[in-house]
């Protein structure tokens, strides 16, 4: 059986005072924690306006945050872009990667899944990649697209995270960065599945 890898992280976002989304992610990727490495570059990619970092399987999270075609969008709001233009990319790559079964139906494998966080015009939205019935003889796959809340944070690290970015937020002195820096070093601090090696980015 092929094990991916597993890209245990914490990834976080918050909204600078400008409306803009500044998202933090650590480099950590491991192996059911008995294995780990520092990833060489972030992940937190910016495509066509878009921020993207993922978290889950290693394979999963290469081929929407670093492959997945990204429409430039300029006309479609982003719940119309976010549900329809990209959602359908997303499904247009994972069939053409092989994620099918024998009626060319979508098809996740039991050990795989994947959140990806997705900035875009200063909402926050998280792409999941599950098999929501792992213990059929033919899985089957679910692809879901939500808006969320800010602040967020995703990951094995992402609790503590959020924890952190709601008592900075209180303060309100702190900027986004300061607040994030904050928030990945203590879910490094705690989980070891996160690291110290902090990447942030910020919506054009």
């Amino acid at each position: 059986m092929i094990r991916h890898k597993q890209s245990r992280t914490c990834i976080a976002a918050v909204k600078d005072k400008r409306g803009r989304i500044v998202m933090a992610a650590d480099r950590r990727a491991s192996w059911d924690f008995s294995q780990a490495q520092a990833m060489p570059r972030p992940k937190i990619q910016k495509r066509n306006g878009l921020l993207l970092a993922g978290t889950g399987d290693g394979y999963l999270c290469t081929l929407i945050v670093d492959l997945l075609h990204v429409p430039v969008n300029e006309v479609e709001d982003p719940d119309t872009y976010m549900h329809w233009t990209l959602l359908k990319e997303v499904n247009k790559l994972l069939k053409a990667k092989g994620f099918v079964d024998q009626h060319n139906q979508l098809r996740i494998p039991a050990d795989s899944g994947v959140e990806v966080l997705i900035a875009c015009s200063g909402r926050l939205y998280t792409l999941t990649i599950d098999n929501p019935e792992p213990y059929k003889e033919t899985p089957g796959g679910l692809i879901s697209i939500d808006e969320v809340s800010l602040p967020y944070a995703s990951g094995c690290g992402g609790q503590l995270a959020w924890g952190s970015l709601l008592t900075t937020g209180l303060l309100g002195t702190m900027k986004a960065k300061e607040r994030l820096t904050i928030a990945l070093t203590v879910a490094a601090e705690v989980s070891p599945g996160c690291d110290a090696n902090i990447d942030i980015e910020i919506e054009n």
